[in-house]
């Protein structure tokens, strides 16, 4: 399923800058699984906000995903890339060899 789905995302025009930049932002984002005590590989995920004025570590699996952006006044992204970390996974290594590819 993900290689189609690569497939798929690959054939999608991506949006550009008026002057034909395309213009990438990379994010760290964590699907948070606090109750999956068997679920595999999850790593505590830095979460802030939920509360006021507190920061959480909460087990979760993050994801390092990588968008193309829309210019101008819309909030549309095209999502380019997106890969699952696991334990001792460097988030800058492998969000930076995903961009080079």
């Amino acid at each position: 399923m993900v290689p189609g789905l690569r497939r798929a995302l690959a054939a999608v025009p991506l949006p550009r800058a008026a002057d034909g930049r395309l213009v990438l932002a990379v994010d760290i984002t964590c699907r948070l699984r606090p109750e999956a005590h068997t679920c595999p590989q999850r790593i505590l995920c830095h979460i802030y906000g939920r509360a006021k004025n507190t920061h959480q570590m909460i087990p979760g699996w993050p994801f390092s995903v990588v968008v193309a952006l829309e210019t101008g006044r819309s909030s549309w992204t095209a999502l380019l890339d997106a890969v699952r970390l696991v334990p001792g996974d460097d988030a800058a290594e492998v969000t930076a060899a995903r961009c080079g590819r």
